[in-house]
């Protein structure tokens, strides 16, 4: 096992550089390493000095359980926060109704009654080719938001969670079965191609299961969250994980722990139904942002505004105490 591992585990200096939650994680990341086979010492260098792009992708590195700890722990020992990858689904999770079926396969989409609309029926042609030739109108586009995003109040809170959580760091990309010119087309359409760069966007070119799996390989993020109305492609990445049951749950996503990143699925959508919620779109921005710090997500940790009020509250009993004893010296005289 390389010298600096070594130095990790027992090294004085080395545990006077971290806190205790933190080092019995770098203990646990070292002996994972070692009992996996080690390391030698010219890549633990390169861990030290910070793992390259070169190392992350380099084919020979083929042992991606080592390497994801040897990530792990450099993160640690720079104290930089962990990477965050969320991958959402397009139709019926971020819309409320399935908009490749609308573009494609109108006999499909006329089906479901969940989708029915005499207005989107009654202006198909025209709605079709304007939304792929960018010409649309306002009430085009009012009519758009309500039958696709669920009206402009949900739109608003979906703005708000895709913008909430890039400023936290967080890393957002869509992955759908449609076509990736036509999400493009219409999020340009409707002004909302700023949440989402066209790169961040993938369609029914590449496999979900083999994009989630790529995600996973490249070892860049500490936590991916997939978030669809179908479980299809997730269900093939735990196939090729040959993951069992979940290793851990929460009221909003099943867990695992893969290459030591955590992959999270969300369990609260129904296949082909209207998306996700308002509630659904606070809960999963208050999770992601704090779910490393459970005492805050579940609001056990105390507020100052409430203590202060309790001190404002003995404030007054004591003037009370203070006025009747006023009063008491007054009757005597």
């Amino acid at each position: 096992m390389a010298d600096l591992l070594i130095e990790l585990l027992h090294g004085e200096d080395y545990r006077d550089m971290f806190k205790p939650d933190q080092y019995r994680e770098i203990y646990r990341l070292v002996n994972k390493i070692n009992e996996l086979g080690g390391i030698d010492d010219e890549i633990a260098e390169d861990t030290y000095k910070g793992i390259s792009r070169r190392l992350m992708f380099d084919d020979t590195y083929k042992d991606r359980e080592r390497y994801g700890a040897l990530r792990k722990i450099v993160r640690i020992m720079k104290k930089s926060k962990p990477k965050t990858l969320i991958v959402f689904d397009f139709d019926c999770t971020l819309t409320t109704k399935h908009f490749y079926y609308f573009m494609n396969d109108l006999e499909s989409f006329n089906n479901n009654p969940l989708w029915e609309s005499i207005e989107l029926k009654n202006n198909y042609e025209v709605l079709r080719h304007n939304i792929e030739n960018g010409d649309l109108s306002l009430p085009d586009k009012e009519l758009l938001i309500n039958e696709f995003f669920g009206g402009n109040e949900r739109l608003q809170s979906l703005i708000s969670m895709i913008e909430t959580l890039k400023s936290d760091g967080c890393t957002v990309r869509i992955a759908s079965r449609g076509y990736k010119s036509q999400i493009i087309a219409f999020m340009k359409n409707l002004g909302l191609s700023h949440l989402f760069a066209d790169d961040h966007i993938t369609g029914i070119e590449k496999d979900k299961s083999q994009l989630l799996n790529e995600y996973i390989q490249q070892l860049v993020y500490d936590h991916i969250f997939y978030i669809d109305d179908d479980s299809k492609e997730h269900n093939g990445l735990l196939n090729f994980y040959e993951m069992g049951e979940n290793q851990d749950k929460t009221q909003l996503f099943n867990k695992w722990v893969i290459s030591e990143i955590s992959y999270y699925f969300f369990t609260k959508l129904v296949k082909n139904e209207n998306g996700l919620t308002k509630n659904n779109l606070y809960e999963i921005t208050r999770f992601i942002i704090y779910h490393n710090d459970p005492d805050v997500y579940e609001g056990k940790k105390r507020h100052g505004k409430k203590r202060h009020g309790k001190k404002q509250h003995s404030k007054k009993r004591n003037n009370k105490c203070e006025s009747s004893t006023k009063k008491q010296k007054r009757s005597k005289k």
